[in-house]
């Protein structure tokens, strides 16, 4: 009985301190000289670091991805754009696959859920062009169900993500198991390799180590995926795909 008594009393010490240390960071002197700060207040973890140039940088990080989110039309919702301002040779909505996987890791602290949900939608059944450059979406999406804890939303996503998976099977080696790129279409021209080929910006393609890693955890995330909506055959292709990686 005493050990109970004393559980609860620490657990309420706990719970007390735990309550005021969530709201021991002074919110607006952070965030207080940002264009919409209530934005910031409603969406990101607020943290407070002794080096502040970290705590400076990491504040920026979120004003820089706030810049960056633009709500596209109804039914596709917000994306991630590339650039702030239009490019030229940018893709639907301004987006670009290469950075996705980024977005996507960045975006599932928010709390408004829609930012990321709408983006994943947008890359496996919004239009958005996941072939472009190589990409871990798949990868992104399943850590982003693992904030928030959202099953129905990433069960949704399992259609979508094993086809822009299989979109890659143009570039896999099934006798040496590996999948095979240019620098370029890793997000990485003008690479080493690339100089060792003809064309120093569109050639070298290769086995590509970064490239290959993404497919890992693509498949390891499909795989998982798979598991929560209880398709045995489907978690065991793509924990066979992984292996063979």
């Amino acid at each position: 009985m005493m050990s109970q008594i004393a559980f609860a009393i620490l657990l309420a010490f706990v719970s007390v301190t735990f309550a005021q240390q969530t709201n021991f960071v002074d919110k607006e002197s952070k965030i207080g000289h940002f264009f919409e700060p209530q934005w910031f207040r409603d969406n990101i973890p607020f943290v407070e670091v002794p080096i502040k140039e970290i705590e400076e940088v990491y504040y920026y990080r979120w004003s820089s991805h706030k810049r960056h989110l633009r709500y596209t039309i109804p039914g596709n919702g917000y994306v991630v754009t590339e650039f702030i301002n239009n490019i030229g040779y940018s893709l639907k909505y301004d987006t670009i696959n290469a950075a996705a996987g980024h977005h996507i890791r960045e975006s599932r602290w928010l709390r408004d859920r829609r930012y990321a949900q709408d983006y994943i939608n947008f890359w496996t059944r919004g239009g958005g062009d996941s072939h472009s450059y190589s990409e871990w979406i798949a990868e992104a999406a399943y850590n982003s169900f693992l904030v928030d804890g959202d099953e129905d939303f990433i069960k949704s996503q399992l259609e979508g993500l094993v086809r822009n998976y299989k979109r890659w099977d143009d570039h896999y080696n099934a006798d040496w198991k590996l999948y095979w790129i240019s620098p370029e279409r890793d997000a990485q021209e003008l690479s080493c390799s690339s100089f060792q080929s003809d064309d120093p910006f569109w050639g070298g393609e290769g086995y590509r180590p970064s490239f290959n890693s993404e497919m890992y955890e693509n498949a390891i995330a499909i795989s998982k995926i798979a598991a929560l909506v209880g398709d045995f055959n489907m978690f065991l292709e793509f924990q066979q795909k992984a292996e063979d990686l």
